[in-house]
C-alpha cells in the first residue's frame, strides 16, 4: 500500500520521493540494506522453521488455527524473499536500481504480502472466536470445506486488491492517477488496518475475559469433586490453559501487528492531509523497518507462548540431529 513516483517506476509517493532524493542520505541507506537483510534472513529463517513444524506435526495440522498461522508464515517468508532483497532495497531510496517494470511487479508482490497477512489475521481471530467463545459449534461452523474457502480469500482478495491499481494506472493521465492512488492507499489502511485492528482487539479482549470467566468457574469444582471428577476438572483446565496460552499468542501477534502498522499509517495518511514535509527519509525507513520487525517477531512469540510448539521443535531438531 504505497504511492508511485511516477507512471512507470516504484511504488512511492513523488512527494516522498523529492524529499528523500533531496536530502538523501546513502549513509542511512546503508545502514537500513544492512539491518533489513539481517531482519529478512531472521523473518526467512524463522517463518521457515514454523512452517515445517507446523506442518510435520499431525496434531497441528488436524487444528484449523495452524493452517492460518502457516499462510501468514508464507506471507512473510514472501517478504524476506521478495519484498526486501527486491522492492525495500532495489526501488526505492536514493537511486531505484531496477527497471520500470521490475519494480511494478515487486510493488505489487508487496501489495499481496501485506494483504494476505491482514487477511490471515482476521481468520486466526476468527478461529480464535468459534473456539473460545462458540465451543458447541465449531464443528459444524468452521469445516475443512470452509477453512479451504478462507484460505484461497486470504490469497485471492489480495492479488485483486494489488491488481486494482492498473485500473487507472495504465489508463488516465499521471497526475489524476496519482491522486486517485494517494486516496487508494489511505481507504486499504482503514479497511485493511484500522478496521481490522478494531476488530481484533475487541474480539481478542471478548476472549481473554471469557477465558478468565471459565478459569473462575473451575476452581470452586476442584474443592468438590470426587476423583474421577478431579480428573475431569484437571482436563478441563489442561484444556482451558492450551486455549489461553494459543489466544495470548494470536493477542501478541495483532498487537505487534497493530503497532507496527503505526509508522506506515503515519506515512500514507500524510500525503492525503497536506502533510508531506512530514515524510522524511527516516520515516519512510522506520516504516519499512517496523513492519519487517513484525514478521521477524511472530515464530518467537509462538515459541514464548505455546508449550506445544516448544516441544514440537525440540523434538523436530532432536530427530534432525
Amino acid at each position: 500500500m504505497e504511492n508511485f513516483t511516477s507512471k512507470n517506476t516504484s511504488m512511492d509517493s513523488s512527494n516522498a520521493t523529492r524529499t528523500e532524493t533531496t536530502d538523501c542520505d546513502e549513509t542511512l541507506q546503508q545502514i537500513f540494506w544492512f539491518v533489513n537483510g539481517v531482519l529478512a534472513l531472521i523473518i526467512l529463517t524463522g517463518n521457515a522453521f514454523t512452517c515445517v513444524i507446523f506442518l510435520s506435526t499431525k496434531q497441528f495440522r488436524q487444528q484449523y488455527m495452524n493452517i492460518f498461522l502457516v499462510s501468514l508464515a508464507l506471507s512473510d517468508i514472501l517478504m524476506a524473499v521478495m519484498v526486501v532483497p527486491g522492492y525495500t532495497s532495489f526501488c526505492t531510496g536514493c537511486k531505484p536500481y531496477l527497471s520500470s517494470d521490475t519494480c511494478w511487479i515487486l510493488a505489487q508482490t508487496k501489495d499481496l504480502v501485506f494483504s494476505s497477512s491482514f487477511f490471515s489475521l482476521l481468520a486466526i481471530t476468527y478461529d480464535r472466536y468459534l473456539a473460545v467463545l462458540c465451543p458447541l459449534q465449531y464443528g459444524s461452523r468452521m469445516t475443512r470445506t470452509k477453512v479451504t474457502c478462507m484460505v484461497i480469500a486470504i490469497w485471492v482478495i489480495p492479488a485483486l486488491i494489488a491488481s486494482a491499481r492498473n485500473i487507472w494506472w495504465h489508463t488516465m493521465p499521471e497526475e489524476q492517477a496519482m491522486a486517485i492512488n494517494r486516496i487508494y492507499n489511505v481507504i486499504l489502511v482503514f479497511l485493511l488496518v484500522m478496521f481490522p485492528a478494531m476488530i481484533m482487539a475487541l474480539v481478542n479482549a471478548l476472549i481473554v475475559r471469557a477465558i478468565q470467566t471459565q478459569k473462575r468457574r473451575t476452581l470452586p469444582l476442584r474443592e468438590l469433586s470426587s476423583s474421577n471428577q478431579e480428573i475431569s476438572c484437571e482436563e478441563t483446565r489442561a484444556e482451558t490453559s492450551r486455549k489461553r496460552r494459543g489466544t495470548i499468542a494470536c493477542a501478541a501477534v495483532v498487537l505487534v501487528f497493530v503497532l507496527s502498522w503505526i509508522p506506515r499509517s503515519v506515512y500514507n495518511f500524510a500525503f492525503v492531509f497536506g502533510r508531506a514535509d512530514l515524510v522524511t527519509p527516516l520515516l519512510v525507513k522506520l516504516s519499512m523497518f517496523f513492519l519487517l520487525l513484525q514478521s521477524c517477531v511472530n515464530p518467537f512469540i509462538y515459541s514464548f507462548y505455546r508449550a506445544d510448539f516448544r516441544q514440537a521443535a525440540k523434538r523436530l531438531l532432536k530427530h534432525g540431529k
